[in-house]
């Protein structure tokens, strides 16, 4: 009993210390002031639309990405499957900003692959159907091709802790793979899923360089402008206290929505998955659709950048560089 207390002591206190910044945020949500007043008449209902959007947008397409790469990597054997499952991996290693600048550079009004495109098809930017990278769809877009590794990593230790068992069940059921995909698979992965893209979802709603950059009002934009524009550490903590507050909802109502529902592992009956080889067509397809993520998440601004060093490395290589490169390793 002893030892009960002060692990609930030592809990508690730790709750606590980590909960101090959140709760000083939210003791302002109910302040008022003229600056507020200004904020809730002119853009506070485009922070709190283009936030939505982003995190519906962020997570309808993480969840996508992430589970499906996950799946495949963990039931079948196709051609660069080994490779693909730490592949899948490295958007994680480039920022989310870095990225979006990238995109930008290459596929804005102006951007290199725009041109390139253009001058190959002997037109004007007038005279063709332009998909904007600068705006709000753009940011979901790039966003989601760098934070899916949440869904991806969760989903993937989910599945291999899974029993075959399962799969057997489903297939004496005469199930087809698909049909096992989507009556077995997704719903046992559930708490996986909801678990990556939550995680997703936070990071792009707080990502203030890729909204700023693309120019899109959001709440985390709105807070550094209240805060630093308009000098009000008042209101930007209101608006913050608001963004977490959109958060928290999100996660109690998918709590909520599955309330009764119960998620057990296979327990005594666990045997490992047995992946399943696949050939000819299906072979091609695994490995389209684990390379898609994998090329646009990473190796397309990979190899942009390792250009642009080429092109560049004489002037960035200097003494600064190497100060830039200790203090970031250091850090």
């Amino acid at each position: 009993m002893n030892n009960f207390n002060k692990l609930t002591i030592s809990s508690v206190i730790l709750t606590l210390l980590i909960s101090i910044p959140a709760l000083i945020l939210f003791s302002n949500i109910f302040s008022s002031s003229e600056n507020w007043q200004h904020l809730v008449d002119t853009v506070l209902f485009e922070y709190i639309f283009n936030s939505l959007y982003i995190m519906f947008g962020v997570a309808f397409l993480t969840s996508i990405l992430g589970f499906t790469t996950a799946y495949i990597t963990s039931l079948f054997q196709f051609t660069g499957s080994r490779f693909f499952h730490y592949a899948l991996i490295l958007p994680f290693a480039i920022p989310t900003y870095i990225v979006a600048y990238v995109y930008g550079g290459m596929f804005d009004i102006t951007g290199s692959v725009t041109t390139f495109i253009l001058n190959l098809m002997g037109k004007t930017l007038a005279e063709v159907n332009f998909f904007d990278i600068m705006s709000i769809e753009g940011a979901i877009i790039v966003m989601s091709l760098v934070l899916y590794p949440y869904v991806y990593l969760i989903s993937k230790t989910y599945l291999k802790a899974e029993s075959s068992s399962i799969i057997d069940a489903s297939k004496t059921m005469g199930l087809t793979n698909f049909q096992i995909f989507y009556k077995v698979i997704i719903p046992i992965s559930r708490p996986a899923i909801v678990a990556g893209v939550i995680l997703a979802v936070m990071e792009a709603v707080a990502d203030f360089g890729v909204m700023d950059y693309y120019g899109v009002s959001t709440f985390v934009t709105g807070i550094f402008r209240t805060w630093i524009g308009m000098g009000s550490v008042e209101d930007a903590s209101k608006l913050a206290s608001m963004l977490m507050l959109f958060v928290f909802i999100l996660i109690f109502l998918e709590r909520y929505q599955r309330r009764n529902k119960r998620y057990q592992s296979s327990g005594k009956d666990f045997r490992p998955i047995t992946k399943q080889k696949l050939t000819g067509f299906r072979n091609i397809l695994a490995f389209i659709t684990c390379f898609i993520p994998f090329f646009f998440g990473f190796l397309l601004p990979f190899s942009q950048m390792s250009y642009w060093f080429y092109l560049s490395y004489e002037d960035v290589l200097d003494e600064d560089f190497l100060t830039v490169l200790y203090q970031t390793l250091s850090l």
